[in-house]
Parts: structure tokens; sequence; C-alpha cells
């Protein structure tokens, strides 16, 4: 096992200075469009890059009291979401000086989606979906 792996569990999420309460996970997708410039006679495929993009989900239990800023993340909106796989207030990166600070990833988005999740014998969740509008910025984070 990598000694420089970071345990979920501390991830967080924040839109400004406010954390998302209840997280239970998140996901960031990024992909690049690639264009074929194959030509007659060629004999293997050969692309082109194309426009990177992205999207994400934020998976969170529900804020029924309202108090988890779950509130900011507005279908329709743009904002940025910081993201924090270690955790920005708490965690720990393990015993490995090489893994010396805890990473930022900075997104701007558009919140696309809103699903609650409602079952017998389950906690009720909340899925909020999101599509990037730009690049991710990522950065160890500096308080």
């Amino acid at each position: 096992m990598s000694t420089k792996a970071i345990h979920g569990r501390f991830g967080e999420v924040y839109v400004a200075d406010d954390m998302i309460a209840e997280i239970s996970a998140f996901t960031i997708n990024e992909t690049a469009d690639t264009a074929e410039a194959t030509a007659m006679g060629d004999t293997a495929a050969s692309y082109r890059l194309g426009v990177t993009r992205g999207d994400g989900t934020i998976t969170a239990y529900w804020d029924a009291v309202g108090d988890g800023h779950q509130d900011t993340l507005v279908v329709g909106d743009c904002t940025t979401l910081l993201l924090y796989p270690a955790g920005r207030t708490g965690g720990d990166l393990g015993c490995d000086a090489a893994v010396s600070s805890k990473p930022e990833i900075t997104a701007k988005c558009w919140i696309t989606g809103k699903t609650m999740n409602v079952s017998m014998g389950d906690i009720v969740s909340c899925d909020f979906t999101f599509t990037l509008e730009g690049p991710l910025v990522e950065a160890p984070y500096s308080p």
C-alpha cells in the first residue's frame, strides 16, 4: 500500500467559507474530446486533442434542518466549489513527509441537478450534480 494514500473519510466540500454538511462522497470526472485524424492509407488511427470538460457529483445526507449550507447548491446557479480530498479542517496525511500539505481542488461550475433519495431503511440523501465551467485548479491548501 502506498504511504502517500489518503483516506476518503476526511473529504470536505465548501462554497466560499461555508462547509457543505453531511457529505458522504464526491466525484470529479475530467475528459478531453478527440477528433480522428486518420487519413486513407494509414495503418493505424491517429487523433487530435480537442477541448477538455468535466463534471461531478456530491452525495450528502439530507440536511433537514437547513443549517448545513446544502441550500447554497441551487440548480441553475454558477458557483465555485472548493473540494478537499484530505479535508480542510481535520484529517491525517499519515507519517510520510513527502505528503506535506493537503490538496485543494477549485472547480468553477454550474449546479445541474439535485436528486433526493428516500428509501425505507436508509438515511435520506441528496445527490448534487455539477458541470465544470473551465478547468479544475489543483493546489496545496493554504489557510
